[in-house]
This record gives C-alpha cells, sequence and structure tokens, in this order.
C-alpha cells in the first residue's frame, strides 16, 4: 500500500508506507505518512490511500505545522498529542550527576537487573501504566483491548530480551516490584547492516511494538554473521518504558531508574540515553527534565481515520 507522490520533486519525502505489525495487530489496515507534505500533496496522499483501501494513517509532523481544519475533517484527522524526545550526554567515563539524577539515601527499593524471561502480572500491569498517555490510549478509536494487549506485548518481548537489551526494576521491602524501566542500545546513524534491523541477534521474523511510540514496522532482525565489519557501535541508550506503580511515587523510584540506566549505559560506551513521551504526560516530563534531559524535538501525533463515518456514531473504521 506504498502511495508515493505523482511529484517528483517530494516523492522521496511523502509517501504513505504500509505497517504490517500495526495492521496485524489492530485487524484494519494501518499505514504511515512519511515526510512533510504541503497541505496540496497531503490531501492527494490521504485521498490516494483512502482509494486503496487503508482504514488509519499516522503522521508526525512538524511541531509547528499548521494543518488545516478542512483536511482534518476530510478525512477523520485528529491531533491525539504532541510528542517529545528527550536526550541526555552522558560525561565519558562517569555517570552524569544532574538534578534528581542520584538515588535517594533514604530510599528502601534496591533496583536491580532483571533476568530474562517471561514478565508476570506485576510487570504487565506497569507495561499498561506507562502507556496512560499514549496516543494509542488517547485515540478512543482504538480498542481498549487492543492498546493493552499493545503495551502487555511490549513488556513481554522486553523481558524477554527480543526488543530492550535490559530491563531494571525496584523492588520494595516486600519483595514487590514496585517500578520498571527498559533500555536498548540504538545504532548509530551511520551503522550499515545487511538486513533493516535493531539489533544483532538471530535471523528470524520479529514483528516489532515500537520504542518509544512513533516506530511501528516490521523489523527482521540480522544475526551477527550479518552485520557488516564497518557497522558503528551503539551510541546511544534508548528508553522504551518508565513506569513506578501509583502506591509508590514521590519516592524517588522515577530517578533511581534513570539512574540506572546511566550506568549501563556508561559501562557500555554509550554516548548518550533519549527518551520518547507526550508532552500531555507532564510528570512524566517534569522527571526527565530535571534528570538533566533537553528537548530534542516535538512532533504533532495526527491519526487519519480514512474510512471514518463522523455521523455514524459508530467507534470504528466503517
Amino acid at each position: 500500500m506504498t502511495v508515493p507522490s505523482d511529484n517528483m520533486s517530494s516523492a522521496a519525502s511523502a509517501v504513505v508506507v504500509p505497517l504490517g505489525w500495526d495492521s496485524r495487530h489492530f485487524g484494519i489496515s494501518v499505514g504511515r505518512l512519511e515526510g512533510a507534505p504541503d497541505d496540496a500533496l497531503l490531501e492527494q496522499l490521504l485521498s490516494d490511500a483512502r482509494a486503496g483501501g487503508c482504514d488509519v494513517v499516522y503522521w508526525f509532523a512538524e511541531e509547528r505545522r499548521l494543518i488545516p481544519v478542512g483536511l482534518l475533517s476530510q478525512f477523520g484527522g485528529k491531533v491525539v498529542c504532541r510528542r517529545v524526545t528527550y536526550l541526555r550526554d552522558i560525561a565519558t567515563g562517569s555517570v552524569a550527576v544532574s538534578i534528581g539524577a542520584r538515588r535517594s539515601s533514604d530510599m528502601s527499593s534496591p533496583i536491580v537487573a532483571l533476568q530474562r524471561g517471561p514478565a508476570g502480572q506485576r510487570l504487565l500491569d506497569l507495561a499498561v501504566d506507562a502507556g496512560a498517555h499514549s496516543r494509542f490510549q488517547v485515540d478512543r478509536r482504538f480498542s481498549p483491548h487492543k492498546f493493552r494487549e499493545l503495551y502487555e506485548i511490549w513488556m513481554t518481548r522486553s523481558a524477554l530480551g527480543e526488543i530492550a537489551d535490559a530491563v531494571f526494576v525496584a523492588i520494595d521491602s516486600n519483595g514487590d516490584t514496585a517500578g520498571v524501566i527498559t533500555v536498548a542500545a540504538k545504532q548509530s546513524e551511520t551503522a550499515q547492516v545487511l538486513l533493516e534491523s535493531t539489533d544483532a541477534r538471530p535471523l528470524t521474523p520479529s514483528p516489532s511494538p515500537m520504542r518509544g511510540e512513533g516506530r511501528e514496522t516490521d523489523v527482521f532482525a540480522a544475526s551477527p554473521n550479518c552485520v557488516d565489519a564497518n557497522v558503528a557501535k551503539p551510541a546511544q541508550a534508548e528508553i522504551g518504558l518508565l513506569a513506578v506503580g501509583a502506591e509508590y511515587r514521590g519516592r524517588g523510584l522515577g530517578t533511581a531508574l534513570l539512574q540506572a540506566v546511566d550506568e549501563w549505559a556508561v559501562g557500555r560506551g554509550l554516548s548518550s540515553v533519549s527518551v520518547v513521551t507526550q508532552l500531555e504526560n507532564e510528570a512524566a516530563c517534569r522527571l526527565y527534565e530535571r534528570a538533566g534531559f533537553r528537548v530534542d524535538r516535538i512532533d504533532q501525533v495526527c491519526h487519519f481515520w480514512l474510512q471514518w463515518e463522523a455521523d455514524s456514531g459508530t467507534k470504528g473504521p466503517r
């Protein structure tokens, strides 16, 4: 369902690409609009996608992009949230120290690395909590059941080491899990791999829910034997999920979990840490900013429900 522009000057940067994993998970045809089309081209691309049977198109538009109300109405569109990417550099050879970056001396919950294996129900529940401001939760045209299942899959595959390189948990005095954070080493932009992949693991079809929301796509992971010898080492630690149980909040567990990621990243020679959240998630934004993260970019997250009957009263594509 790739829908390129007829305008050759914009074809390379404006296209609707199919998202196989999302389509299978939600049971509808899902695509993502890549590029920065002007209004006329945006209308053409969405019209072509609708004619091609696409149900919903995601678009991550630049923060200052003004999207005409008429186009939103015409294509069942809505800006569901604003996605903010945070970035923090790590001091070479030492763990970054910033406001809130040290574990509280009176914090009784130790942070431990989780051994790879099946995720228990507590971790699955925390994963769903982490998605409270997710676009899939905010946009009620997605099934609440599918939203929950999406985050449970994310945690399940993270705990198994499929889409995360490490999972750290905070344990309370009773041995219960109080919080969790997942992290992966992200390849640098210059890394060259023989197959599309996110990391070097046995060659298997690996449909993957996104890291940081917005990179939903089919992933085929390359084995070490398939990696080009000139591949650059991972340069960045990328946080996936972060959640602290409601009864444990305000005790410094969030910053302690971030500190665990710092130590993990420094131990692997990584130069920075990134994380994606929603600007509407004010508590998360405060946590990251107190820990020394800076805003790297902000995008408007748009969902266009192309087959949506605006006046039908139904909650789903027609």
